[in-house]
């Protein structure tokens, strides 16, 4: 059977990965909802589509990267949005998600990031 490493060098099974992850994606809802009162696309505002919660490090690269905990980390590695912004958002490369994972962590919003970045056609 498979298994991932986290940063720290422990093994998980896909398994164990994906009940820590939809367990961190349900806990990221309601917290939401705790935070703000309802829930809204962290992006646009939108809240009457249907809302995803995204993780800015896919959790298939996180796994191949060594970093299978980013799949259940709330705090830096998951948003909510409207489906649009996350489909246009899964179709970018690990490098560009990577740049905006570091940049979340400092406190940039989605729209510094874009202003930062040469080419924001890489985003349309």
């Amino acid at each position: 059977m498979a298994t991932y490493s986290t940063s720290d060098g422990q093994r998980l099974t896909k398994s164990q990965i994906k009940s820590r992850t939809d367990k961190a994606v349900m806990e990221y809802r309601e917290d939401f909802v705790d935070d703000h009162g309802y829930q809204y696309c962290e992006r646009t505002k939108v809240s009457n589509q249907k809302l995803d919660v995204s993780h800015i490090i896919s959790v298939k690269y996180a796994q191949e990267t060594g970093r299978a905990e980013l799949a259940w980390d709330k705090e830096h590695n998951m948003e909510l949005l409207i489906r649009s912004s996350h489909l246009a958002f899964e179709s970018l490369g690990n490098i560009l998600r990577e740049e905006w994972y570091h940049a979340r962590m400092q406190g940039t919003s989605f729209e510094q990031f874009l202003n930062s970045l040469d080419d924001e056609s890489r985003f349309q």
